[in-house]
């Protein structure tokens, strides 16, 4: 075959590419990793950095060993907390390549090391100076509390009361308001922490590249946290000027929230994001509202889908239009920028068919291999389904509603029974799966995936929760 052959076939290639650009999301998996590798780097660097300032040598005697191993348990300690702080600031290159759902679990993970070595830190350092002090235990605990104990002491009861509300079986009897400010307490614990860092021995002196380590880390996280959660959501919600429009009842427990506010194509959101919103009404500025978009970024616009579940939400969606808007965000990596391949399968479950929406609308993925399946128990409870069948038929985009209790503890219903995830798209392998809903459902569709092959980097999930 000649080229001028080939001509009309690559013209209409190149045109495709035009509309439906290739994906954005491949080697996010790896910068993922790195995230993870800066964290066991930066602790082992601080490990590394106390042996070789002399610690090494501390091993000759039971009391100076457990010493040491309580100062490597502290350190250990206090590099995770430092290290959830960053994660907390949502810094957003950190942001984009965790997204959530990992970020949510690493913070649960770094806790669980930070609570466990701030203990073991107690428990070997009062042993040592126990053993070597002449008055025993008496004795060990006299020359810490002269030595900011009380501080210490107080970061440690602070670190407990935030693990124990982290407890599922706690957390779930806390309004998300309490429980809120129950974690703000992490930044005080670290607060208490410092001075007991820099008084205790010899490794914090001046000139010792400890010092110049932990100075450097304390301030990179601070600023990050000050930059990140404090300056820059304050900023933009001066710039954007963000109200409520418009309060729109789609269903007897659901409403569309309208805001609209100045240069939003400034604000860098995707469809599948989310934002903390906080109205600026008398009776609403205390409450924080986690809610992901329910459609694409429009000129001047943002929406988001309300579901109707206790007072704060009821109280939500009386507000007035022309209420005010704190914004945090946008946050988390569940976009289109995600999808590492051509296909694109979504679906949500009551609630999440807001973000997946916001996709659907969002998405440079090609119609023809693009699937959407929408998940409720009851017809009622299909969350935009005019919405859904409109675009999708407009689009010429494969739509599957299932309706009905689950199969035999899988995700889909009797009627799909039949069907799995490749059935649905015909080939999984060349597809992207983006899921959210309620956990259980979340981790169904996440184990199907898993068992027919899909590699994790194709798998992206969004979770409603705290």
């Amino acid at each position: 075959m000649t080229a001028a052959a080939h001509a009309p076939a690559r013209a209409v290639e190149a045109r495709h590419a035009q509309v439906y650009p290739p994906p954005r999301g491949k080697g996010r998996a790896d910068r993922a990793d790195l995230v993870a590798a800066f964290g066991w780097v930066s602790t082992a660097f601080a490990v590394t950095l106390y042996l070789a300032d002399g610690a090494l040598g501390k091993f000759t005697s039971l009391s100076s060993s457990l010493y040491a191993l309580g100062v490597i348990a502290g350190l250990v300690a206090t590099n995770a907390m430092l290290y959830m702080l960053l994660l907390a600031a949502r810094v957003p290159v950190i942001d984009r390549a965790i997204g959530q759902v990992k970020a949510t679990q690493w913070h649960k993970q770094l806790g669980q090391i930070t609570v466990m070595g701030v203990l073991a830190h107690v428990l070997f350092t009062v042993g040592g100076l126990a053993v070597a002090n002449a008055e025993g235990l008496w004795g060990a605990i006299t020359l810490l509390w002269s030595n900011d104990l009380a501080l210490a002491l107080a970061a440690v009861v602070l670190l407990l009361v935030i693990s124990v509300t982290s407890v599922v079986a706690v957390r779930r009897k806390l309004r998300y308001e309490v429980w809120h400010i129950i974690h703000l307490l992490s930044y005080i614990a670290v607060a208490f922490a410092i001075p007991h860092m820099f008084s205790m021995g010899s490794m914090m002196l001046p000139g010792m590249w400890q010092r110049t380590y932990w100075a450097t880390l304390l301030l990179a996280v601070g600023v990050a946290l000050l930059a990140y959660r404090v300056l820059l959501p304050l900023y933009r919600s001066w710039r954007h000027d963000l109200r409520l429009v418009e309060v729109h009842r789609i269903s007897p427990n659901s409403y569309h929230l309208t805001f609209r506010g100045r240069h939003l194509d400034r604000l860098a959101v995707e469809g599948g994001q989310y934002f903390n919103w906080r109205l600026l009404d008398k009776k609403l500025w205390t409450h924080q509202h986690p809610f992901s978009l329910s459609a694409a970024p429009h000129d001047d616009t943002l929406r988001v889908t309300v579901r109707v579940v206790g007072d704060g939400t009821s109280e939500l969606v009386a507000a007035k239009p022309g209420t005010r808007v704190f914004i945090e965000g946008p946050y988390g990596g569940f976009t289109d920028s995600a999808r590492t391949q051509e296909g694109l399968l979504l679906i949500g479950a009551g609630s999440g068919a807001a973000p997946i929406y916001s996709m659907l609308e969002s998405t440079t993925a090609d119609p023809a291999t693009t699937v959407v399946v929408l998940r409720a128990s009851q017809p009622e409870d299909v969350m935009m389904e005019q919405e859904f069948r409109t675009y999708c038929a407009e689009r010429g985009i494969a739509l599957h509603i299932l309706i009905g209790p689950r199969h035999e503890g899988r995700w889909v219903n009797s009627h799909y029974a039949v069907h799995t995830l490749g059935s649905l798209v015909g080939d999984l392998k060349s597809c992207d799966v983006f899921v959210c809903g309620p956990t259980g459902f979340i981790d169904a569709v996440v184990a199907e995936a898993q068992e027919l092959g899909l590699p994790d980097e194709q798998i992206h999930e969004e979770r409603f929760g705290w």
